[in-house]
């Protein structure tokens, strides 16, 4: 039988600025919109979260646009456009969270551990 007054509060997870780094590098805008509003979540902080993917949406089309603008005989190294939106989203992240998420580790909070996604609503 459970007792509910037994039950733990799970202390919130948050996740790092290197998985940001990395997602954004690999799943794009969208993929950086969804850590760093997952973080926004987790600092109770909706109407950041609403923002940031309001913001991914728009950078993901700007750079869809962009992708689609440039001459294809143009001398460009194809990593050129990931690495400017991942360095963006890194920084963002580390500038509008980062004490705020490192706040919350020194007070019990936790980061995701590697491979980890946080799938709730």
């Amino acid at each position: 039988m459970n007792d509910l007054n037994t039950f733990e509060i799970q202390p919130e997870k948050f996740y790092k600025e290197r998985a940001i780094w990395v997602g954004a590098f690999l799943g794009g805008p969208l993929a950086a919109g969804y850590l760093i509003s997952k973080n926004y979540e987790a600092l109770h902080e909706p109407e950041n979260a609403k923002k940031t993917w309001i913001f991914s949406i728009i950078t993901t089309i700007v750079v869809i646009v962009i992708a689609i603008l440039i001459p294809e005989d143009t001398k460009m190294p194809t990593n050129v456009i990931p690495l400017i939106y991942t360095a963006l989203a890194y920084y963002l992240a580390q500038y509008f969270q980062g004490a705020k998420v490192k706040s919350q580790i020194e007070n019990g909070g936790e980061y995701y551990g590697g491979g980890e996604l946080s799938v709730s609503h």
